[in-house]
């Protein structure tokens, strides 16, 4: 049986390099999947907030109104999102164009604009079945 020191335990393991893959894995998990959470949780908000059935084919951009509290939410994980993009690049999840993640940013921002058209949430539907 082999015996080693704490010491040479621990030089071991920081020999060890860290894996570029489980690392982008770990960004996905830590950084996006909760930012995608926080979008998520903000358009609940609003249907929980006015009722409105966002999965309803008669949904419009009108009924879709927010809070002031609601806004400055939707500033704030905005901030966090582009701030996670320059402090996060690995993993490219935030960059893929038709990802849920990407659709929420884009809506998000295209609410706060009063730029967003009915086709643009038409996802929401979707994200409520799967």
């Amino acid at each position: 049986m082999a015996r080693h020191t704490t010491g040479d335990i621990i030089a071991f393991l920081d020999g060890i390099g860290t894996s570029e893959r489980i690392e982008t894995q770990r960004e996905a998990l830590c950084v996006w999947l909760p930012l995608r959470d926080e979008f998520l949780a903000l358009w609940l908000s609003l249907r929980t907030a006015t009722g409105d059935d966002l999965t309803s084919s008669e949904a419009t951009s009108k009924t879709l109104s927010w809070s002031a509290e609601q806004v400055e939410e939707a500033h704030r994980v905005l901030r966090r999102y582009d701030a996670a993009l320059r402090q996060h690049p690995r993993c490219n999840k935030p960059h893929h164009e038709g990802s849920n993640l990407r659709l929420l940013v884009d809506a998000t921002r295209k609410r706060l604009l009063n730029q967003l058209d009915p086709s643009s949430f038409g996802w929401a539907r979707w994200q409520r079945v799967t």
